[in-house]
């Protein structure tokens, strides 16, 4: 056969939905049926669209992720704690195998049977993840067959763009920014009164965020800005063309009262665009970034904690034919470089989470109002997670009609989760001056342990382990003193969060 002949699009299909057959079968098996069934579902949607969009041109070009398998990549979703292989072997092994996919994707299409007039003679490789075991690859469609059916892949996932912003977020400017002492946010979580009982301010930690971009020359967030890299449009100067990270940046930050800890400083990621959308690979590129912002991986550069006011709805991603776990090992890779990651719980209700905010090893915050109750808009449910439930959020913080910075230097009033989620990344701050050196778990125990109860006693399906306290945290952290236990595998947000089996 001269495949200088067009592939026929119903014969392309029908080999790529048999491979899926092939590659999923033992998955299904292995997960005990359902999960394995989910994920043999995302696979056949991903390729009946991508089908859909061959049409009439089954080798058109497209980019995907494609997940490759290691050592350790059998236990990868069943352990929640840092990687065991370490930061710097994972490197090594996940090039290696990257290098091995694209050799042999090379490979064939240099064969003479296998060029096409006008396409490139191999595959173009555009980013490498190594904590996520990917590589971005632009391909052509008629290549995916042979990728998938490596015994080396472990996934492939086209690389979409997907609402990265929880909906439901609303703005009132309030003109222009003018210190007015604290909001009650701040009021409420008390860090005005920790900051000076404790003689903290955040000053010499740096904290992360991914969003989409800063002001920095906004009166309350003047100087604060460490490193700034664009993803989306590639610019050098920090800008914000939504307000959405201006305005979280302000609660972790800005001067003013305006901020939880406004001595601390920001690297900033602009992974999201103008509308609140982030593609897979930009946003895995923004979170790679955080673990070594400066480039240089003899220096320990890394934030402290990062700020994702940002999600996925779980539905969103598997009607892309995606499974819901592209983030997960990246995650594992912050906390194994000492990073505490605090996702928003989302603006969907009471019955849906966000991804990655629902993984087991992230902190999910809800919002709360003056009252101290949980907004009617945040986000919560249970999570299935490879034979455990257990219910997200786990913490919780001010988040309804939050006054911070806006774009042009002023101010604005928002509403959301993530509005809530700055106020717990900047409280880990205040943390990180008073105790540097302490492990994530600790930190997060710290905080867990310093929440105040609101509604019923003990840990809330909607609010975890309740609403955060700065005075009762840092005084915490101000008498630990590390255990043979401080070291162990689990994140307590997953010890914490009222797991229990799943019968099958």
């Amino acid at each position: 056969m001269n495949r200088s002949s067009a592939t026929p699009t119903t014969g392309l299909a029908a080999l790529l939905l048999a491979l899926v057959f092939m590659a999923t079968a033992p998955m299904a098996l292995a997960d005990g049926g359902p999960a394995g069934q989910r994920r043999l579902t995302m696979r056949r949607a991903f390729f009946g669209q991508l089908e859909t969009r061959m049409r009439g041109n089954p080798d058109r070009m497209v980019e995907v992720l494609v997940r490759v398998k290691t050592a350790h990549s059998a236990r990868a979703l069943v352990d929640e704690g840092p990687l065991p292989e370490g930061l710097e072997t994972r490197k090594l092994a996940v090039a290696t195998a990257c290098r091995s996919v694209v050799d042999g994707l090379a490979a064939i299409d240099r064969s003479p049977m296998q060029v096409l007039p006008g396409l490139p003679s191999e595959p173009t490789v555009l980013n490498t993840f190594w904590a996520a075991r990917c590589v971005h690859l632009r391909v052509p469609a008629s290549s995916l067959p042979m990728l998938l059916s490596r015994p080396d892949v472990d996934g492939v996932f086209e690389d979409v763009t997907l609402q990265a912003l929880p909906p439901g977020e609303h703005t009132r400017v309030q003109g222009l920014f003018a210190a007015s002492g604290d909001g009650w946010g701040q009021n409420q979580i008390r860090s005005a009164q920790a900051r000076q009982q404790f003689r903290v301010d955040g000053t010499g930690v740096v904290l992360g965020q991914i969003d989409t971009g800063i002001d920095a020359t906004h009166p309350a967030l003047a100087g604060r800005v460490l490193r700034f890299r664009d993803f989306i449009n590639g610019r050098m100067a920090p800008y914000d063309d939504q307000g959405h990270g201006t305005h979280t940046a302000g609660t972790m930050v800005g001067a003013g009262g305006m901020g939880v800890a406004p001595g601390a400083r920001l690297v900033v990621a602009k992974a999201l665009d103008a509308r609140g959308g982030g593609s897979l690979s930009r946003l895995l590129a923004a979170m790679h970034w955080m673990l070594d912002p400066d480039g240089d991986p003899r220096t320990a550069d890394q934030p402290v904690a990062v700020n994702n006011s940002w999600g996925v709805d779980r539905s969103e991603i598997e009607a892309e034919g995606h499974e819901t776990t592209l983030f997960w090992e990246t995650i594992r890779a912050w906390r194994s470089a000492g990073i505490v990651p605090v996702f928003a719980a989302g603006n969907t209700g009471t019955g849906r989470t966000l991804i990655p905010g629902s993984y087991p090893t992230n902190l999910a915050v809800a919002a709360t109002d003056p009252a101290d109750r949980v907004t009617a808009f945040s986000g919560s449910g249970r999570i299935d997670w490879i034979g455990w439930a257990f219910y997200k959020p786990d913490l919780a913080a001010p988040g309804l009609d939050i006054r911070s910075a806006a774009p042009g230097g002023g101010v604005a009033v928002k509403s959301g989760t993530s509005m809530a989620t700055p106020h717990v990344t900047g409280l880990i701050a205040l943390q990180a001056q008073l105790a540097p050196r302490m492990a994530v778990r600790d930190r997060e125990l710290m905080l867990l342990d310093g929440c105040v109860d609101i509604g019923d006693p003990g840990r809330g399906q909607r609010s975890g382990e309740g609403r955060i306290d700065a005075i009762k945290a840092l005084s915490l952290t101000s008498n630990f003193r590390p255990s043979p236990r401080s070291s162990g595998e689990y994140a307590p947000v997953f010890m914490r969060a009222r797991r229990f089996r799943v019968s099958r």
